[in-house]
């Protein structure tokens, strides 16, 4: 199955998509698949005016896998995003700082070498959001902010993506 899930900012004026999709089929089997998983919040609740807002969320890997990318998202408040490793006893191993972060500005961040993770590995992903007035792209500062698609509204999710054996599939992987 191929999905896409485009997302589009409302301009006063109507514009067009010109989508497309390439496919590139490989001579041999692979060896590895990607799939892209995801740790989040949707229980935000920022005050109004507040500048430093802080979010976080952890997910636990269900298997191993090699962490290829990372892909930190959030609307018009987000101010810095940051994923961690959290080892037991509390070590945390730094894996990406985005600060400051703009929603303007998103990337798909690239691993220079790909990194195992053993099952049972905890991931940490926090979300710093600006509410205040000194946010210039803050549409309301005066506004309590929840969960939700629109750019006005908010999001703290942090995507990644992750080979696992071509024998798995996303729906197996989380089995346990």
């Amino acid at each position: 199955d191929l999905v896409l899930q485009l997302h589009y900012t409302a301009l006063d004026t109507d514009t067009t998509d010109q989508t497309e999709v390439g496919l590139v089929v490989a001579p041999d089997k692979p060896k590895m698949q990607l799939i892209t998983l995801q740790i989040g919040r949707d229980d935000l609740a920022i005050p109004p005016g507040d500048a430093n807002y802080r979010a976080t969320a952890s997910g636990t890997l269900p298997g191993d896998a090699i962490l290829v990318s990372l892909f930190p998202h959030m609307h018009l408040r987000g101010s810095a995003f940051e994923y961690d490793i959290v080892a037991e006893g509390g070590h945390v191993e730094p894996l990406l700082k985005v600060k400051p972060y703009d929603f303007s500005w998103q990337l798909t961040y690239w691993l220079k070498m790909p990194l195992p993770l053993k099952k049972g590995t905890r991931l940490r992903v926090t979300g710093w959001f600006d509410n205040s007035a000194n946010n210039p792209r803050n549409p309301d500062p005066k506004a309590e902010v929840h969960w939700g698609e629109q750019s006005w509204d908010e999001m703290m999710i942090g995507f990644f993506d992750v080979a696992i054996g071509v024998d798995s599939d996303k729906r197996r992987f989380f089995v346990r």
